[in-house]
């Protein structure tokens, strides 16, 4: 395999598809049949303001999408919050690293990685579906 086919879009596409988490694949599911929904709607009929409010229902599927992430990293925070003295002011000599093997920080690391690739996702469904919401009843007046 050559450097051009290592960096063709189908390799890049499979690449990213392949590394997935199932939340987002349920999302990305739900978020085409919500779309495919408003499509067939639309087109029986006749009327395209169908076709964007199915944006909104995908939008809905971004913020839970995003949203659980949002709730991992209030209790990430909850949890790596300054140790305190009985008096309320944070300890100086606390030893963060003590107790954080190389397991534990690679672990941190890919669920990091994970929850950041929820996050785009997320972000990338909110996208569209605010696209698709405010503009897609100009699909059935000027594309079909």
């Amino acid at each position: 395999m050559g450097m051009k086919d290592r960096f063709s879009p189908t390799s890049l596409l499979l690449a990213t598809v392949s590394h997935l988490s199932v939340q987002t694949w349920i999302a990305y599911v739900f978020a085409s049949l919500f779309l495919l929904l408003g499509i067939f709607v639309s087109l029986s009929a006749g009327d395209w303001s169908w076709f964007s409010r199915s944006g909104s229902l995908v939008v809905i599927v971004g913020l839970a999408l995003t949203s659980q992430q949002i709730y991992e990293h209030i209790e990430t925070l909850a949890h790596h919050r300054p140790v305190r003295n009985p008096e309320g002011t944070p300890l100086a000599n606390h030893d963060w690293a003590k107790g954080s093997g190389k397991r534990g920080l690679l672990d941190r690391r890919y669920s990091n990685e994970v929850i950041w690739q929820k996050e785009a996702h997320g972000f990338y469904l909110l996208i569209v579906g605010t696209a698709v919401w405010g503009l897609g009843d100009l699909v059935g007046l000027y594309l079909i």
